[in-house]
């Protein structure tokens, strides 16, 4: 059973690990979405007992602060089985707070979506960059590359 993570300090991030569009053998891990102090996460896997296709990370600290305290976090975490027993005893809450979890992890996938449909235009721009990089140094240094072919012909 999932539990649900309430974040008490510190804020922790949520990506989604896929792999790299075109490298098989690279993970990437997609950012979705920075959970600040009183955020909760695992409410919708409960709800739904489905497995977790997102994961919760420590967020590297803001370097304000350089003390050993800055770059830690502190959740609670309930079992969701005590959720689950208490959404029972008040079926109108019970509605809301899965309707709630509905709506986030709709938002979550949106966002995810959004940020891999960045990332990897992003991968194509690097890629395309390399290519005209690579052309126009050819082109710059043509007459050294014909040079040394004559060299090799003569």
């Amino acid at each position: 059973m999932h539990s649900l993570i309430f974040i008490k300090e510190g804020t922790c991030n949520l990506v989604k690990r896929c792999t790299m569009p075109g490298q098989p053998d690279k993970k990437l891990d997609v950012p979705v979405v920075s959970l600040p102090e009183g955020s909760w996460y695992g409410d919708f896997h409960i709800m739904t007992d489905q497995k977790a296709d997102f994961s919760l990370v420590a967020a590297l600290p803001n370097h304000k602060d350089d003390s050993i305290t800055s770059h830690m976090i502190q959740v609670y975490r309930l079992p969701g089985e005590v959720l689950l027993r208490a959404l029972n005893n008040y079926p109108v809450f019970s509605k809301f707070a899965r309707t709630r979890a509905l709506q986030r992890r709709s938002h979550f996938q949106q966002v995810y979506k959004d940020n891999l449909a960045f990332l990897e235009m992003s991968h194509k721009l690097e890629l395309q960059e390399i290519d005209e990089m690579a052309d126009l140094i050819i082109s710059q240094n043509r007459h050294l590359i014909d040079g040394d072919l004559d060299s090799i012909k003569a």
